[in-house]
C-alpha cells in the first residue's frame, strides 16, 4: 500500500552527521561558529534574554522566538539535522514533501485513522533532547547537555518559534514514530507523519488501532488527542486536505475564504492599500486551492488575471 517517494538530495546516515559522537564542548562551539570560550557559551545560554516571547492574537498561541545570535545557532544545528536521511513516512521539513504529499499518501478507498500529539514542542523536554544527543547521537554527556540547553527554551522544552524545533522534536521521538510505523505496516497498511499529525491507512483499521498507537505515544512520555476514524470509501480530512477516493480537494473553509475575499474587492476602493492586500490574499488562496486540486488551476489563473486587470485599471484612474 505504501507509495514510493523521491528522496531529497545531499543526505547521509545519522552517524555521518557532524554532531554525531562529539566528545568535546570546544569542538561543538567551533562547529556552531562560537569564537569565544566555552565558559562564555555557558553564560550566554544561561541568559534570560535570548528569546522574544509573544502571543498570536488569532490563536492565542504563545511563541518563543530565539533572538539573532541564538537563532543562528539553532539554524546551524537544524541544517545539520536536516541533512540526515529521513524515513519515507515523514512529510514535514523534508524537501519535496508537504502537507499535500502527506494527504496524497492516503488518497485511497481504505479507511483511515488520524490523531495528533498534544503540545508536541512544549512536551519535548530538555531531558528528552539530552537523551537523543547522548544516546542516539552518541555525544559525551557534557556535550549532550550543552546541546540540549542551546536547543531548549529556559532549559525546559524546545521553543515554539524556532527553525530547529520541528526537526529536533522528530529526531528526539523517532523511536516512537518508528514503532507506530511498524505497527501499521504489520497490519498491512501505511502511516505518515506531518509535524505532530499521525495518519494511518489500513484496510480494516479500527478504534483499537488508535488506542494502540495512543498507548505507544503515552509510553514515550507524550499525550495524544483529536483522534478521528474515517470509514472505507468516505471522504477524509488529512492535514487540512480532503481525500475523496484518489482525488484531493481543498476544504470548504478555504473556498469560503476565497469567496469572501473576492466579495470584499467589490467593497474596497480599487488601488487602495486594503484592496491590494485583499487582492494578494485572494490570489494566494486561489493558488493554495489549485496546489491541492490540480483541476482548479484554471480558476487560480483566472483570479490572478482579474485582480491584475482591476489593479491596473485602478492605477490608471488614480
Amino acid at each position: 500500500m505504501a507509495r514510493r517517494l523521491e528522496r531529497p538530495r545531499k543526505q547521509y546516515a545519522l552517524d555521518q552527521c557532524a554532531l554525531y559522537a562529539l566528545t568535546s564542548c570546544r569542538k561543538l562551539a567551533d562547529l556552531l561558529h562560537w569564537q569565544r570560550s566555552v565558559r562564555d557559551l555557558d553564560r550566554f545560554i544561561n541568559s534570560t534574554d535570548n528569546y522574544r516571547v509573544f502571543t498570536l492574537k488569532a490563536t492565542g498561541r504563545i511563541v518563543q522566538e530565539p533572538k539573532l545570535l541564538l537563532r543562528e545557532m539553532h539554524a546551524r544545528i537544524a541544517n545539520l539535522l536536516r541533512r540526515v536521511l529521513t524515513p519515507d513516512y515523514l512529510h514535514s521539513g523534508v524537501a519535496g514533501r508537504s502537507y499535500i504529499s502527506n494527504a496524497r499518501q492516503h488518497a485511497l478507498t481504505a479507511p483511515t485513522a488520524t490523531l495528533d500529539i498534544r503540545k508536541f514542542y512544549a512536551s519535548t523536554k530538555w531531558a528528552h533532547v539530552f537523551r537523543f544527543f547522548n544516546s542516539d547521537m552518541r555525544c559525551a554527556p557534557d556535550v549532550a547537555g550543552l546541546l540540549a540547553s542551546i536547543s531548549c527554551y529556559q532549559h525546559d522544552h524546545v521553543p515554539t518559534g524556532s527553525c530547529l524545533s520541528q526537526v529536533l522534536a522528530f529526531w528526539t521521538f523517532k523511536p516512537l514514530f518508528d514503532a507506530i510505523h511498524e505497527h501499521c505496516v504489520s497490519r498491512g497498511g501505511l502511516m505518515t507523519l506531518y509535524v505532530d499529525d499521525v495518519t494511518a491507512t489500513i484496510n480494516n483499521v479500527s478504534h483499537g488501532d488508535i488506542v494502540h498507537i495512543g498507548a505507544l505515544v503515552e509510553r514515550a512520555g507524550l499525550h495524544w488527542g483529536k483522534e478521528k476514524l474515517f470509514r472505507k470509501g468516505r471522504a477524509k480530512l488529512v492535514t487540512g486536505v480532503i481525500a475523496r477516493g484518489r482525488d484531493l480537494e481543498a476544504p470548504n473553509r478555504l473556498h469560503k475564504k476565497l469567496g469572501d475575499g473576492l466579495k470584499s474587492l467589490d467593497i474596497l476602493g480599487v488601488g487602495s492599500a486594503e484592496w491590494t492586500k485583499a487582492g494578494r490574499s485572494a490570489i494566494g488562496r486561489a493558488q493554495a486551492i489549485s496546489q491541492v486540486d490540480k483541476r482548479r488551476r484554471s480558476m487560480s489563473i483566472a483570479v490572478a488575471k482579474v485582480v491584475d486587470r482591476l489593479s491596473r485599471a485602478g492605477a490608471v484612474v488614480s
